[in-house]
């Protein structure tokens, strides 16, 4: 009797001799063979069978020792990384040979995909030649649910550099194989990118992958459709090419699903939809599109309700991604795969992180230029990575480090490549290419903002520099997320920020759970060794324009970043002025009038005012009006005498005089309680009607067409609340948006 001592015999017999053998000795321990030949699985069943083995440990050595003794060694075999656990026995009316199997198992490696029959013998030949064996953690848990139960879509979180654009190309390639008789001239697979450069990058993935290692999948093609590029090249290459699997980002695919005429041609056989950083995708503003481009192939697919799949891949799983995939998937049910653990953070450990604390914005650009500099005199070769917050600052930036290299005699050594959301796109798209294929014995840049940050697989990145602050904490760990990819053994990130910004990292903490342990606060100025300070004042007054421009699009985005860092922007914008002074010689920051409300609003203005050059008129500082009491009163309480009776109301003192009211709303009459309780122009409105301070402050624009201006539509600040148009000119406020 075999009792808990069943042995398990699953063979997949490959030849006459050879044989698959995994063998379970007892309860929850299983005995695993490599492809041994016949004279071995003989043996090896008679050893678990036999009962003087009381546990695996025995049987294994046994069975060792015996295949030790077979002519043919097992390394010449093909390995078989299947493994069966045993269930409980079921040993009812006295049958010991009934066995209830448990198909749950873990693969971990492609072969071991294959040898389950989950991938087609063509996607791991391809797989195999490219020299991938085992799987990372994120395809060890996605691909084996996505490919053995078609009945469920995917929604899975992983860190960035961890092998995902794989664990949707092979699912899709399988899906492509297995109905490759069917619409052979339809797009199958569609697949969805935040930005150009990885939507190319996705395509020249497969490319590297599938094509170039097996010709027999090149029956499947590819393209991209993104902007960039004029959409009748696009339209005429699909026509030639017939694609199975498009590449897109949402405003392009959009622009073909729309015309009926394209969608019916090309997108009514979809089986796969696959959202590929879908955080990014709502961040950027695309969540209505990503809905109506689900919707669109849904009414436009000519199979059966629900039929496609959905596979959304995403490095956060916030709110709002909860709530578009719940919009977008089309299975009744789905199923959430977690990669990463809730304690551990969202970059990979194997980043080396440093912060560097200046005092200000021009110690800021100098010291960052004397560490980029130092790396190419001293020939540190490699590839380097230099984030910055603007698109203007980008391109000053770069030539600014240009020119340095190029007085001193070091532009030789090194590569400086621009990347930004302005370039063309075939600009973009050589500019990555070269980027990725520079030569390692060189030092070379990329400058870029954060366009280049989600997604882009940059090969062998040596370091990550940061000027400044990403827009977003999820945007800190996309940029440091370029080095340390794959298998790289680590990688390094360094961040230079003012005394301001380093809110951002507390931010950063509590929100992402990412620590920066390495941070020089008491910064010690690098050594000037190639008189780069001189070198940055006389190209910023050579180029002073630009810098103006750089400068005032740098204060735009610390405004806009003020509310989720918590950051003081009076601080920062009086930094950013000082800075650019001292760094063009003299010259003050030049602002418009009609920037102020967009970017700096009045109160702000007051205190920036003297570092700035500013023509416009300045705020006037008017007492505030309160509701209850006198001038510059707040108190709604003081409206008693001290014998707690009611104070009667002084018209003369109070801020709704005649003298502080009447020009601003037009009313002739507000001295006394009588006109106001008997107001004899509210039916006509002859007074408002005119309005000269409206004409005045609006340049003579008409008067907005509207409900009329009745008693109970008159201005708040009639009623005495704290927003009147003293304290802040809402009129002024709606015309600048």
């Amino acid at each position: 009797m075999l009792a808990n001592k069943l042995v398990y015999l699953r063979t997949a017999v490959k030849s006459s001799v050879l044989r698959t053998v995994p063998c379970v000795v007892s309860k929850n321990s299983y005995l695993r063979f490599s492809t041994v030949n016949s004279r071995v699985w003989n043996e090896a069943a008679n050893i678990a069978k036999s009962p003087e083995f009381a546990n695996v440990q025995d049987a294994q050595a046994s069975v060792a020792t015996t295949a030790a003794k077979i002519p043919t060694p097992l390394s010449s075999s093909p390995l078989n990384t299947l493994e069966t656990k045993e269930n409980d026995i079921s040993q009812e009316n006295g049958n010991e040979n009934d066995v209830s199997q448990e198909k749950d198992y873990e693969v971990t490696t492609f072969q071991g995909l294959r040898d389950n029959k989950l991938i087609d013998p063509l996607i791991s030949k391809a797989l195999s030649r490219t020299g991938f064996v085992d799987m990372t953690p994120v395809q060890s848990k996605t691909l084996k649910p996505i490919l053995e139960n078609e009945n469920y879509d995917i929604i899975a979180r992983a860190k960035t550099g961890t092998g995902k654009t794989l664990a949707f190309l092979i699912p899709i390639f399988e899906s492509l194989c297995k109905t490759r008789r069917e619409s052979q001239y339809m797009v199958k697979s569609v697949i969805v990118a935040p930005t150009r450069d990885l939507a190319l990058q996705i395509e020249e993935e497969i490319k590297k992958v599938f094509y170039k290692n097996n010709y027999g999948l090149e029956k499947f093609p590819s393209m991209s459709l993104i902007g960039g590029v004029k959409m009748y090249d696009q339209i005429k290459k699909m026509r030639k090419i017939r694609p199975n699997i498009v590449v897109c980002t949402p405003g392009r695919l959009l622009d073909m699903l729309s015309d009926e005429r394209l969608a019916n041609e090309f997108f009514r056989f979809v089986d796969f939809k696959i959202f590929d950083e879908a955080d990014r995708l709502l961040e950027i503003g695309f969540k209505e599109d990503m809905e109506q481009i689900s919707d669109l192939l849904n009414t436009l697919s000519a199979k059966p309700e629900n039929h496609i799949r959905s596979l959304l891949f995403s490095a956060t799983f916030s709110k709002e991604v909860r709530k578009l995939s719940q919009s977008i998937m089309n299975k009744p049910d789905f199923k959430f795969i977690d990669t990463v653990d809730k304690n551990e953070p969202e970059v990979q450990e194997k980043i080396d992180q440093k912060l560097v604390v200046v005092d200000s914005t021009e110690k800021l650009i100098l010291e960052s230029l004397k560490y980029l500099t130092d790396k190419v005199a001293n020939k540190e070769t490699g590839k380097y990575i230099v984030f910055v917050p603007v698109t203007t600052f980008t391109s000053v930036f770069a030539n600014l480090f240009k020119n340095i290299l190029y007085d001193n005699h070091l532009l030789n050594n090194a590569n400086i490549n621009v990347l930004h959301g302005k370039l063309q796109q075939e600009r973009r798209t050589k500019t990555v290419q070269r980027f990725k294929k520079s030569d390692d014995r060189m030092v070379n840049f990329l400058f870029c903002t954060d366009v280049g940050a989600r997604g882009m697989d940059y090969p062998n990145i040596n370091e990550v520099i940061q000027i400044s602050l990403p827009s977003e904490t999820a945007n800190y760990i996309h940029r440091i997320g370029r080095t340390a990819r794959g298998s790289s053994e680590k990688g390094e990130s360094i961040a230079f920020v003012t005394k301001p910004e380093q809110k951002f990292f507390d931010v950063l903490a509590r929100e992402k759970k990412v620590f920066v342990d390495n941070k020089i606060e008491d910064f010690e100025p690098f050594e000037d060794k190639y008189n780069i300070a001189e070198s940055v004042k006389s190209e910023m007054v050579k180029n002073v324009d630009a810098w103006n421009e750089t400068f005032y699009s740098l204060l735009g985005f610390h405004r806009s970043s003020v509310s989720e860092f918590k950051t003081n922007m009076t601080a920062l914008a009086q930094d950013c002025c000082i800075s650019f002074d001292k760094l063009t010689g003299g010259t003050k920051l030049h602002v418009s009038p009609s920037s102020i409300n967009r970017i700096f609003g009045n109160q702000l203005l007051r205190q920036i005012v003297e570092y700035i050059d500013y023509d416009g008129p300045l705020p006037r500082d008017e007492p505030s009006r309160s509701r209850y009491g006198g001038n510059n009163s707040r108190n709604r309480f003081n409206r008693f005498d001290n014998d707690g009776q009611k104070k009667s109301r002084d018209y003369n003192n109070d801020t709704r005089s005649n003298s502080g009211f009447s020009n601003r709303s037009g009313f002739s009459d507000r001295g006394n309680s009588s006109n106001r309780n008997n107001y004899s122009s509210r039916n006509n409105y002859s007074d408002r009607n005119n309005y000269s301070d409206r004409n005045s402050r609006t340049e003579g624009r008409p008067r907005t067409e509207g409900r009329p201006r009745s008693f109970e539509g008159r201005p708040r600040s009639f009623e005495g609340n704290e927003r009147s148009y003293g304290n802040k000119d809402t009129r002024g406020s709606r015309d600048s948006d």
